[in-house]
């Protein structure tokens, strides 16, 4: 099974391949398969608020250096952070060291090409191999250097403001940012502060074991009472590396990345002539006649942020999403950004003077889903199996996507129609209990 998932390296910290060791042996691989042909490599590593990101930056930064890379240190920043600086400051690959939305007892590492795009999956092969191999280290006078990065977070809010482009600043605004004990700590509310709206923070004082914890993209609970507490006009929900967005209007109702999309697509002074959107197999089946209604082509991949990435690109389109709140406006950032996500959603709400209750879908097909937890050593052949035989079963008019998660040891799943979807999912859950 590969060490690779939809998303990086990701795993129990402690365990391998998130160990030191391991950190060590992949910045001795990256050099040699994704730096090989630089005459002078330099890497870029920003992280999340984990306690494990100390070390195993450490561990990563003494890999690389012996193998003589240059090492430029971020700090805490949103992963699309490090994809900007990564181009910014001419790196050769930008690293996060975050396990996004799990909790603080994971970690990994995410690969950014300055393009904005993901490493291919023949260098994930071939960056495996290193795993399991002697460091070889540079002589002496070979060795790269660390820098540390000054104002890394300020460079970034610079950035992020610039892209509000059709409003003046957000100051009729009252928003509540939850920032999920993450990377996004400190750049949200000053992004949002220096346009001059006003903001209320909650979950923005990270110990190095709260990311994550009961707030947040993953978990919204908080931030809707929030809302409704002080009456804001919106709350935003960042996850524990800043690059998954999902809001709340002022009633307390959610905003996932389908209704995100939508918002965004109605924003007609930034898209003047919006051909097409992209969106996955898990959002809502309601959005192909929605926007067809429209005019709007829409499009649908496969899971994973890469997926939507490639279909715009192929399509020379702007926007996509995923419901878990992966959203991608490619006018304003080469990949996936909560914060400029939000900002433009805001953008909308004042040009289109409506709340964002009004700029949700309209409506959507009945849906029930979630996730059970699988054993790691689960046989993936026999699950494959069992799967297809549950959905052959199901009638006609039910949509299913049954899944084992990239990114954690989970089976996630989907079904959607105007059938008994509860009780279809009792079912499932009855018959994949030995999976648990």
């Amino acid at each position: 099974m590969s060490i690779f998932g939809t998303d990086g390296i990701r795993g129990h910290v402690g365990q391998f391949p998130i160990d030191p060791e391991s950190m060590v042996r992949l910045g001795h691989g990256i050099a040699k398969v994704l730096c090989k042909d630089r005459l002078k490599p330099k890497v870029l590593i920003g992280k999340d608020t984990r306690l494990s990101g100390y070390l195993l930056e450490s561990a990563l930064e003494a890999g690389l250096i012996a193998s003589g890379v240059d090492v430029l240190l971020t700090g805490p920043i949103p992963t699309p952070a490090v994809g900007y600086l990564t181009k910014a400051m001419r790196a050769d690959l930008g690293l996060v060291i975050s396990a996004s939305h799990n909790p603080f007892t994971d970690n990994g590492i995410k690969f950014i090409l300055p393009s904005g795009d993901k490493v291919s999956g023949q260098q994930t092969l071939d960056l495996e191999q290193y795993f399991h191999m002697q460091v070889q280290m540079k002589a002496g006078h070979a060795f790269g250097k660390a820098t540390r990065v000054d104002g890394a977070v300020h460079r970034y809010v610079e950035r992020c403001k610039s892209k509000l482009l059709f409003v003046p600043n957000l100051r009729r605004l009252k928003v509540v940012l939850d920032c999920a004990n993450g990377a996004a700590y400190q750049c949200a509310k000053l992004v949002f502060e220096e346009l001059n709206a006003d903001v209320v923070t909650i979950h923005d004082k990270p110990n190095g074991l709260n990311i994550n914890d009961h707030c947040g993209a993953t978990d919204v609970a908080s931030l809707v009472q929030k809302v409704l507490e002080v009456g804001a006009d919106c709350g935003l929900a960042f996850d524990g590396d800043g690059d998954r967005l999902m809001m709340v209007d002022h009633k307390g109702q959610v905003f996932n990345g389908d209704d995100i999309l939508w918002c965004l697509s109605l924003n007609v002074m930034r898209y003047r002539q919006l051909e097409g959107c992209v969106k996955t197999v898990m959002s809502n089946g309601a959005m192909d006649e929605l926007f067809s209604k429209r005019g709007i082509a829409c499009e649908t991949v496969a899971v994973g942020d890469q997926h939507v990435m490639a279909r715009l690109k192929s399509k020379h389109w702007f926007l996509g999403a995923e419901p878990s709140g992966h959203i991608l406006t490619l006018d304003a950032s080469s990949m996936g950004d909560a914060i400029i996500a939000g900002l433009l959603a805001l953008e909308t709400m004042l040009l289109l003077e409506k709340p964002l209750c009004e700029l949700r879908l309209p409506y959507r097909f009945q849906q029930v889903s979630g996730s059970l937890k699988l054993d790691q050593g689960i046989n993936q052949v026999e699950l494959g199996k069992k799967i297809d035989r549950f959905e052959l079963s199901l009638a006609a008019n039910i949509r299913s996507v049954i899944r084992p998660s990239g990114t954690e040891p989970k089976l996630r799943y989907l079904f959607e129609g105007d059938y008994n979807l509860i009780e279809i999912e009792k079912n499932f859950k009855a018959e994949f209990s030995g999976e648990i």
